[in-house]
């Protein structure tokens, strides 16, 4: 089993293991000597030792670092008094004694290595200065009160080596540390145990008049001496707790630097829906990964941190539609995006961070060989937190959905990062992130368990602290950012979806499913207004009994729908049962909806209205969305049936109503093309009518166009729904008949004929009108493949049909009418 644990870098073993073997050396040998000394008297020190370092302990913290610390007792009084009465061995003895004592008493959960590197440094020193005191005195321990002459050398000696041995206990501290996280051992030195000399200077002061008293009265020195110690170490103290206090306020500043870091983050990861919940990932992936490959410096750790937190901060610069775009970015929607890693550096070189976290930011987009962004840096000019970054935002990105592509499996994912590694990404750290991801993801699953499922699950650990009512109004901050983003998004989702169609059923189609994804309904029905009958109508219908919903007519005012309607205001969770009053199936299963008016400048178009089989089921921010999205929904619908109606007009006789030739043109040509695809009968029929001139000559034109409206009006009572009828020009018509062979042809002209024959087209001014229709058809393949064919054969055909008919005519006029026209 092995004394040091994963955490202690190779090279800090092995100082460790040379010091505790050196250090144990020395207090064997001193240990042997101490017993063997012929004064026990030393035993009364070593008492009043173990006493000072269980009792008068006092543990001083590292700067930014609580897991390392400096125990400073008043032995270093014994340990003076020791050399200077005794023996160097004998104080060697005193030291160790001391420094077991306050390691037992502060220092509990230290690992045994850390106790006995403490203790074997406190041997060594205090042996090596021990002796140097005595080669300076030019004397042979111990001194003699008597016969010792006191003298200025006697106080610089002690002295210098009071403080040799503070430099050499401090320094192995300061070395320690530094070999074991990464840090500047001088740094160390200077910021945490520099002024702590105070307590080694005033134990040499204290041991010298301890001594100087000694020849006469030794009890009466020790009873002198130790109350001065005493108040110096009390006033040490006291200085020491205006110490923590400064460093409880460093404390909770920098708490609150990391609060607001994280705050940050995680409202930049609310406002984007899709990178939204990935900073814990990425920052635990990159610690992870910087701890593989032997990371130790605690600078570096925590610009990583913070770098992890913040990478994507620069991406506020970059507009929604192209963060959300789902297809390929143009270049110039590129150009945009590769600023990002720029702006956000120069947003966060703002808040002069103490740690590398501008440098991490503005190049985490770089590439291996040189060819990423902004600047173009390449191998190991790229800062190693940038490289790190890169390669775990990749990897956490491409397990993630987003908006031009599904998510991959983890497989998938590190065979990309494999195959880019030496071109995009530093190929070392894909090795050691692809050989060791199992157990990164599983420090991942372990932290994130820890940490309670809400919005502000992403704070660190000081922030879990946070009382209730302070996680709940960061979660309700933090939601409201992302359901204001989910409204946003949803905005321009639907107005790009609805800007695709001008079709009135392809828009409110495409409505229905955009709001599908943002709000949930069990039925959705969009009501038009009808202002001529002040009824609101379901023009579109998708969801539970969609055939039931369609068959229902609301008057203005009256129900759920029709008083939002009325009012031009939203209503939400309300009974949504005066909607179908009569439907019994309707109102046991919808419980709550909500309506909210489509309106163009206050002029209401209609009503969306949302069906849920669930009590209470909308809230604040679906009614929010609904009503930010209605106006574009609105004018996409209106503009939809202005161009319906306007291609209808296009497509419209002005006069009858019906199709005019440019319509029938091209439906002509797609009928005859299904024809030929299925192998059905197409028949065309073309229709003069006869006495029309008379009408117009008798009665003037005015008239006649009451006739040809007329005309019209009993024309689409004789054919099919699925036929087609069109005015061809003047008083004749063109009418297309799918499926219709030869022998049903000719019994529609029949009965076409009979009804135009048997009863007066119209009254003028109290006098009937007849009229009767002369009609030819022509049949497809049989008569021709090509519109143009079929409708000449049809022509021909009519022409012989009316010579038939005007055999029996009264009017000689119409033939002649006829003729003309036919050249």
């Amino acid at each position: 089993m092995s004394v040091y644990d994963d955490s202690v870098p190779q090279k800090a073993r092995l100082f460790f293991t040379t010091v505790i073997a050196s250090g144990l050396a020395f207090l064997g040998f001193s240990l042997f000597s101490a017993i063997l000394h012929e004064d026990p008297t030393w035993l009364i020190l070593a008492s009043l030792s173990l006493v000072s370092g269980l009792e008068f302990p006092v543990r001083l913290p590292f700067v930014r670092d609580k897991t390392t610390s400096l125990t400073i007792t008043i032995g270093d009084m014994f340990v003076f008094v020791a050399i200077l009465l005794y023996s160097p061995e004998v104080a060697v003895v005193i030291s160790v004694i001391d420094g077991l004592s306050a390691n037992l008493k502060l220092a509990k959960a230290k690992q045994l290595f850390r106790i006995l590197y403490n203790l074997s440094q406190l041997s060594i020193s205090t042996f090596l200065v021990g002796h140097l005191f005595y080669w300076l005195q030019g004397a042979r321990p111990p001194l003699d009160p008597v016969t010792t002459e006191i003298h200025f050398w006697l106080f610089l000696n002690l002295g210098f080596c009071a403080l040799l041995h503070f430099l050499f206990n401090s320094g192995s501290v300061a070395l320690a540390v530094a070999l074991s996280t990464g840090r500047g051992a001088g740094k160390l030195f200077t910021d945490n145990l520099l002024w702590a000399s105070i307590t080694s200077v005033a134990g040499a002061a204290a041991a010298a008049i301890i001594f100087l008293t000694f020849t006469d009265t030794p009890f009466f020195a020790v009873v002198v001496t130790v109350p001065i110690i005493l108040l110096i170490f009390l006033a040490f103290k006291m200085n020491l707790n205006r110490v923590r206090q400064a460093q409880q306020h460093l404390e909770k500043m920098d708490q609150l630097y990391h609060s607001t870091i994280t705050s940050l983050a995680m409202a930049i990861g609310a406002k984007n829906q899709h990178t939204q919940g990935q900073i814990q990932k990425v920052r635990g992936l990159a610690l992870g990964l910087a701890k593989r490959i032997g990371v130790t410096d605690t600078h570096f750790i925590q610009g990583l941190r913070a770098a992890a937190s913040l990478y994507d901060i620069g991406k506020l610069a970059i507009p929604d539609y192209i963060l959300n775009k789902p297809g390929k970015l143009s270049e110039a929607e590129m150009e945009k995006v590769r600023i990002h890693p720029s702006v956000g550096a120069d947003i966060l070189e703002t808040v002069n961070f103490p740690y590398p976290v501008v440098s991490f930011v503005r190049h985490h987009h770089e590439s291996w060989d040189g060819s990423g962004y902004p600047e173009g840096l390449k191998g190991e000019e790229i800062p190693l937190g940038s490289r790190i970054l890169s390669i775990v935002d990749c990897y956490v990105s491409l397990l993630s959905d987003r908006p031009y592509r599904a998510r991959m499996n983890r497989d998938l994912a590190l065979a990309l990062l494999i195959q880019e590694a030496g071109k995009t990404y530093d190929p070392k750290l894909v090795k050691i992130l692809t050989g060791h991801i199992e157990e990164l993801e599983v420090e991942i699953e372990e932290v994130e368990e820890m940490v309670p499922p809400t919005l502000a699950s992403s704070f660190d650990g000081p922030l879990r602290n946070k009382s209730s009512q302070e996680r709940d109004i960061e979660q309700t901050v933090f939601h409201n950012i992302a359901s204001t983003q989910r409204e946003i998004q949803a905005v321009y989702e639907i107005s790009q979806a609805l800007g695709q169609s001008l079709n009135v059923a392809e828009t409110m189609s495409l409505l229905s499913g955009r709001i599908k994804r943002f709000v949930p309904y069990a039925a959705c029905s969009i009501y038009l207004l009808n202002s001529e009958d002040d009824r609101v109508l379901p023009h579109h219908v998708v969801g539970m009994f969609k055939d039931i919903l369609e068959g229902i007519e609301i008057r203005l005012g009256e129900g759920v729908t029709g008083w939002v309607a009325a009012n031009n205001k939203p209503l939400r969770n309300v009974a949504p049962t005066p909607d179908f009053p009569n439907l019994e199936t309707l109102q046991e299963t919808f419980k709550s909806c909500l309506a909210v008016p489509l309106a163009i400048d206050q002029r209401v178009v209609g009503v969306i209205t949302l069906y849920s089989d669930h009590p209470d089921a909308y809230l604040e921010h679906h009614q929010k969305l609904m009503e930010a999205t209605a106006p574009h929904s609105a004018s996409a619908i209106n503009n939809s049936i202005v161009h319906e109606t306007a291609r209808q007009d296009a497509y419209k006789d002005p006069l009858t109503e019906l199709p005019n030739v440019r319509y029938l043109n091209v439906f002509i040509e797609e009928e005859l093309k299904r024809a030929r695809m299925m192998g059905y009968p197409v028949t065309l029929l073309m229709m003069d009518l006869e006495k029309f001139k008379r009408v117009n000559d008798e009665y003037g034109h005015a008239k006649g166009d009451l006739v040809l409206l007329t005309a019209a009006h009993l024309l689409r009572s004789q054919l099919r729904k699925s036929d087609v009828c069109s005015r061809y020009g003047g008083d004749e018509f063109l009418a297309v008949l799918p499926g219709v062979d030869k022998d049903l042809a000719e019994q529609t002209r029949r009965r076409i004929q009979t009804a135009f024959d048997e009863k007066p087209i119209t009254h003028i001014e109290g006098d009937p009108v007849q009229v009767g229709i002369s009609i030819g058809f022509a049949l497809f393949p049989e008569d021709g493949l090509e519109a143009d064919t079929l409708i000449a054969v049809a022509d021909r055909d009519m022409y012989e049909d009316k010579i038939s008919r005007f055999e029996h005519a009264d009017s000689p006029a119409d033939v002649i009418h006829f003729e003309r026209r036919r050249e």
